[in-house]
């Protein structure tokens, strides 16, 4: 098991800033907390934008006296989601400097509840898969990478500037960089918090999740970022009775076909992990799920498909996007509207078997990469990240492991099916402990 990097614990600063009376004395508070993010930033390269006087006017439009949930907290958001008064660039430069006017549902929550919108963190190129080199650095080590998309809010997390960042995953997005950054990355089900003013890159995949360095902040803030009301439906599913027999859990490891190819320190080091601290549950280390290995391909076929339909206005612009981006968007022009609506069907039915299959188990778990962050430069190994999107499943990558040889971490991904994101959570919470006792 990982040690954190030296994190602004929530926790911490929640018992902080609730001792505090005035502005003056929160003003002063956080004079320590800027010089320390600034310095930290220089160094990581995580923040997109900031701007010290709107988190100043933030700070001094705080109510005190009044009982929030988010009371002065900091928060990073990646820069694919909307903010009317920080520029939104999508990690591209044909939005340099571009100002949306207007802020995602999940922003005006966290300011509603009086947290702190404190900076864009960066992202890949329209949080598809390009990342300019050094653009965001691995605390680790800087010769290897952050992760894809949401690298930036994973950064900010690990290198102990933030308490707690938003992100987007479409694929891996979230998943990969908090292990490849030692943090907790957390991918919630399939619309559990709202998209409203936030990139639309594909329909069926696209979610908002969470980075944190503690379990504690990502219940609080996941439970007070879920919508109650009539126009959100589907929000009481997310409040179910507590499990009360023994957990069930499946092992994902060689029923995966490329798990082979996982690096052997990820598979000593699970195999460790199954045998030692998982006695207690009602384990089946070879569940039959070989119907996950269908999904990369109509993943990749809905994912390219999308892109070319929403950023068809820029792929004449090919000296101002990626190879990448511009690749993605012609494969996805060659992919006929059949195959297209074939994958979507697929998606739509091997979602039915995944949840059908989930009947017989509380939690699945599978390593989050198939290896440490790799060298800058380096292709990632395939992992199965990207199936759980697929699914709409409610997956958590927790910072337990680590290469010595290589001194990087890699996580443990638990995954739950959809709108149990709560049991997950706690479930984590308890492995989390367990692992605390015995290091």
């Amino acid at each position: 098991m990982i040690k954190y990097l030296k994190n602004n614990s929530f926790i911490h600063l929640e018992k902080e800033l609730k001792k505090i009376k005035s502005y003056k004395n929160l003003k002063t508070f956080y004079l320590s907390f800027f010089k320390k993010f600034k310095k930290l930033n220089l160094k990581y390269r995580f923040a997109a934008a900031v701007d010290f006087l709107y988190i100043n006017k933030q700070l001094k439009n705080i109510n005190l006296k009044k009982k929030s949930i988010f009371l002065g907290i900091p928060f990073g958001v990646k820069d694919v989601l909307n903010t009317k008064f920080l520029k939104t660039e999508f990690g591209s430069v044909l939005f340099k400097n571009f100002l949306p006017g207007n802020n995602a549902r999940v922003v005006d929550i966290i300011k509603e509840k009086q947290g702190i919108i404190f900076c864009k963190t960066t992202t890949a190129e329209f949080a598809v898969h390009y990342f300019p080199e050094k653009k965001t650095i691995n605390p680790f080590n800087s010769n290897h990478i952050t992760g894809t998309s949401s690298a930036g809010s994973a950064v900010a997390v690990a290198c102990g500037a933030l308490p707690i960042s938003l992100g987007t995953q479409t694929a891996g997005s979230i998943i990969r960089p908090a292990s490849f950054c030692g943090v907790i990355g957390f991918k919630p089900s399939f619309g559990a918090l709202d998209r409203t003013g936030v990139l639309k890159t594909t329909d069926t995949l696209d979610t908002v999740g969470l980075f944190s360095s503690d379990i504690y902040i990502l219940k609080k803030v996941f439970a007070n970022l879920i919508q109650h009301s009539s126009q959100y439906p589907y929000s009481k599913n997310f409040y179910q009775k507590k499990i009360k027999r023994k957990i069930k859990i499946g092992i994902i490891s060689n029923n995966f076909y490329h798990y082979n190819n996982y690096d052997d320190i990820v598979k000593k080091d699970f195999d460790y992990f199954c045998i030692h601290y998982l006695k207690k549950f009602n384990v089946n280390s070879n569940p039959q799920v070989n119907f996950i290995n269908k999904v990369h391909k109509n993943h990749d076929n809905i994912y390219c498909k999308s892109l070319a339909y929403y950023f068809s206005s820029i792929k004449k612009r090919k000296n101002k996007i990626s190879d990448i981006m511009s690749s993605m968007i012609e494969r996805g022009n060659k992919i006929s509207k059949k195959n297209y609506l074939e994958s979507l069907l697929a998606q739509e039915q091997l979602t039915k078997k995944f949840e059908l299959m989930m009947n017989d188990y509380d939690f699945l778990i599978t390593p989050s990469t198939g290896s440490v962050a790799p060298k800058i430069g380096d292709k990632e190994k395939l992992d199965t990240s990207l199936i759980w999107t697929f699914f709409g499943a409610s997956a958590i990558s927790l910072p337990i492991f680590y290469d010595k040889e290589k001194e990087l971490p890699f996580g443990l991904q638990v995954i739950t099916s959809r709108y149990k994101d709560f049991f997950l959570l706690s479930f984590c919470e308890k492995i989390l402990k367990s692992l605390n006792k015995k290091n």
